[in-house]
């Protein structure tokens, strides 16, 4: 167990690294501040929940807004935003909240604009529908705006350069086995120029989080393509698309700091064909389906799990960092 000194460290690196990445990322900075710039007013309530380093907060203070509150629930950071607010001479304006904003108190005050930058990699992974949605019910003023106020999840199959490479780089030996296994580790790219599309972008799910009730099923997620060469099918990839205002859109594609996600597929027999894809988003894991001319392939790193502990002869109760695992190095 790391002592407290070794925690704190790698917590703080990791922070910094987060939200260097964040601060680094243009497209996003840019969209962003051109969807509170047509929204802020001189005079308008601004509250920005998971605040960070308090971009937003501090950006909304500087277009003119009277009063704004961030709210963050790490403390180290919330150290960051008030000393940042000092920086920017907004400190006047700007209050910091620490916690998680469905467990904040702020009175009954409302706001005329909520902005929430919790959108994951795959959308719902950080909660943006039921942060909005609390947001909406106790802190938004009647015929507030929300920021973002609609989100998708997009897919395309493309190719990666991956058809036909090997294992092991550089040396002669058979590695299939783990070859087959490593096809069920979903990859994410940061950097999206590796990407040969396919075919089309297809819409996986939408939420319109001005009106909506819950998140939609993540589990029955469908696309299909018809694809003229399947030899050079790597995958398919899935990303996330903002609406921030009614004539701004932000896609995770166009970020260096979200990266896309692509479930890998084997090639299939068949050149050519319809491609049937389904894809499920569980608590635990994903798993995806590919159909082509007859042939299914099923991926999950769920399926390789079992697999490896199969192939291992150790029974999984045996095997207590699997079930119990390690916090270290946890933020």
């Amino acid at each position: 167990m790391p002592s407290p000194a070794a925690q704190l460290h790698q917590h703080s690196f990791e922070l910094i690294s987060i939200h260097e990445a964040l601060l680094q990322d243009a497209p996003r900075n840019r969209a962003f501040y051109q969807a509170l710039s047509q929204q802020v007013t001189a005079g308008s309530s601004v509250l920005d929940i998971g605040s960070g380093t308090g971009l937003w907060a501090i950006m909304a203070a500087k277009l003119g807004a009277a009063r704004v509150v961030a709210i963050e629930k790490d403390s180290l950071m919330c150290g960051i935003i008030r000393r940042l607010a000092q920086e920017n001479g907004v400190a006047d304006r700007v209050t910091v909240m620490e916690g998680l904003s469905s467990a904040v108190d702020l009175g009954g005050e409302t706001f005329d604009i909520v902005l929430s930058e919790t959108v994951g990699h795959l959308i719902y992974d950080e909660d943006i529908v039921e942060v909005m949605m609390d947001a909406r019910s106790r802190f938004l003023k009647p015929g507030g705006i929300l920021i973002p106020q609609h989100v998708a999840l997009f897919a395309a199959p493309l190719n990666l350069g991956l058809s036909g490479e090997a294992y092991p780089h550089g040396l002669e030996a058979r590695f299939d086995s783990f070859q087959a296994l490593s096809l069920h580790r979903p990859l994410a790219y940061l950097d999206k120029s590796p990407f040969t599309w396919l075919g089309q972008k297809v819409e996986l799910t939408q939420t319109d989080l001005r009106t909506c009730t819950g998140r939609p099923d993540l589990t029955q997620l469908t696309a299909s393509w018809t694809l003229a060469d399947t030899i050079a099918l790597d995958g398919v990839a899935v990303w996330a698309e903002m609406q921030l205002s009614d004539d701004l859109t932000l896609s995770t594609l166009d970020t260096p700091s979200w990266s896309v996600t692509v479930y890998r597929l084997a090639p299939f027999t068949a050149a050519a064909g319809q491609l049937d894809y389904k894809l499920e988003i569980l608590p635990e894991t994903n798993a995806w389906t590919g159909t082509l001319g007859g042939q299914t392939q099923r991926l999950s790193p769920a399926i390789a799990a079992t697999q490896m502990v199969m192939q291992s002869s150790v029974a999984i109760s045996h095997l207590p960092h699997l079930l119990h695992p390690s916090t270290e190095g946890a933020a």
